[in-house]
């Protein structure tokens, strides 16, 4: 098992910054040692893997300076999350026509 690791069984939901943050551990530095530079704890680290919770700004800032995580990257879930529910919601007005 990597220093990382293992992903949930539902990384497909998640965000593109908790995917690349795994991808960056598994490559790097340990958990514990990233958390000693952010000045977090360690579960808090594997909190944002796993996406349980998300860094906040000053944090984002820091995971981008690190390891190239693009600030947005932890957002853009909950875009996708939205347009798929509209798609869902203009489907089923759809089905209801026919």
């Amino acid at each position: 098992m990597s220093r990382a690791g293992n992903l949930p069984p539902t990384s497909g939901s998640l965000t593109p910054g908790a995917r690349m943050l795994t991808e960056a551990l598994e490559r790097g530095p340990s958990q514990v040692r990233v958390a000693e530079l952010l000045g977090v704890s360690q579960p808090l680290i594997s909190d944002w893997r796993r996406g349980m919770k998300r860094p906040n700004g000053d944090q984002r800032f820091l995971l981008r300076v690190l390891f190239g995580i693009p600030v947005d990257a932890w957002r853009m879930l909950d875009e996708q999350q939205r347009i798929a529910e509209a798609v869902r919601r203009i489907q089923a007005f759809m089905d209801e026509g026919e």
